[in-house]
């Protein structure tokens, strides 16, 4: 069961990474709502990356740092969802660069927090993994304030769209639910009450959302959710099968060569090898284009003619 809560927390880690570059780089005409989704799944990576290297680094003194910064990192969640809420599907309201800035300014002012002992005091034991600092209701408050309004602009815009819209808002309505419900009960109820042996289970279901958003986004045109469900396990197990055989081979390698394993170097490395695999299909056509340009120009000519 440990074991799979860290394979858990690192595909998800690496999917909302992956999912917030794809739809960071998508070509189309609304920019803005593409940014404001991408900074919303980095924060979902960072938010279950934390807490990955929380359970992968157990019994290590640095795991109060990567807990703090798995808060520090989530602080974007709540603003980044009511921005995306307000802008999603066609940016039918008009935000400026000022009223995001103050919608992100709680989440700024917990970034800053994160560090000291005012959301996460210290480590605890047993069912409890942490104590909370004084400003963690105060977090709290802001988290599912700013979901809940998100959730109202979102059923606001649904009653006035139609086609196509609207079943893209219903899959970003679907998504926010599993992934809101999920993480308030095992990330915030429960842990008011002594028990945070579940709130792994919060940063993972940030598949969820992130995985129906961005269908929605790249694919104009929603299928049915089967197809969603058969493309998503598609990539995922592609990831299990290319990355848990390599996360493996590395902390092999370490062990022959140096006799000694570094886990937090060997997530980086796959991390890094993960960020190239996206990259290199990126930049693959320009690079193509441009090696015609200079060594087959006379070619290259021909066929533009």
């Amino acid at each position: 069961m440990f074991i799979a809560k860290i394979l858990a927390l690192f595909f998800a880690f690496l999917i909302n990474l992956g999912l917030g570059i794809l739809v960071f780089f998508r070509a189309g005409a609304h920019k803005r709502i593409n940014f404001t989704f991408s900074v919303l799944a980095w924060s979902c990576a960072g938010w279950t990356f934390g807490f990955f290297m929380v359970y992968f680094l157990q019994g290590d003194p640095h795991i109060l740092f990567w807990a703090r910064m798995g808060f520090a990192t989530s602080a974007g969640i709540p603003a980044g969802f009511l921005c995306f809420a307000l802008l999603f599907p066609s940016e039918q309201r008009r935000l400026s660069s000022k009223t995001e800035i103050l919608f992100f300014l709680p989440a700024i002012l917990f970034l800053a927090l994160s560090p000291t002992n005012q959301i996460v005091s210290s480590l605890g034991t047993g069912s409890r993994m942490f104590y909370y600092g004084p400003s963690y209701r105060f977090f709290s408050i802001y988290l599912v304030s700013y979901i809940f309004v998100g959730f109202y602009f979102l059923t606001r815009t649904y009653k006035r769209s139609v086609g196509t819209d609207r079943l893209r808002i219903r899959y970003c309505f679907l998504g926010m639910f599993l992934t809101a419900s999920s993480a308030v009960t095992t990330n915030i109820f429960l842990p008011m009450a002594g028990i945070s042996k579940f709130n792994w289970l919060g940063p993972f279901c940030t598949v969820f959302y992130v995985g129906f958003v961005t269908y929605s986004i790249v694919r104009h045109r929603l299928m049915d959710i089967n197809i969603v469900l058969k493309k998503g396990t598609t990539y995922i197990l592609l990831l299990m099968f290319l990355f848990v055989p390599s996360f493996l081979f590395i902390l092999l390698s370490q062990k022959v060569f140096f006799d000694k394993i570094s886990y937090l170097f060997s997530v980086v490395i796959v991390a890094l090898l993960f960020l190239i695999t996206i990259l290199f299909y990126r930049i693959k056509p320009q690079t193509e284009k441009a090696v015609e340009q200079v060594l087959f120009k006379r070619l290259y000519d021909y066929r533009e003619t």
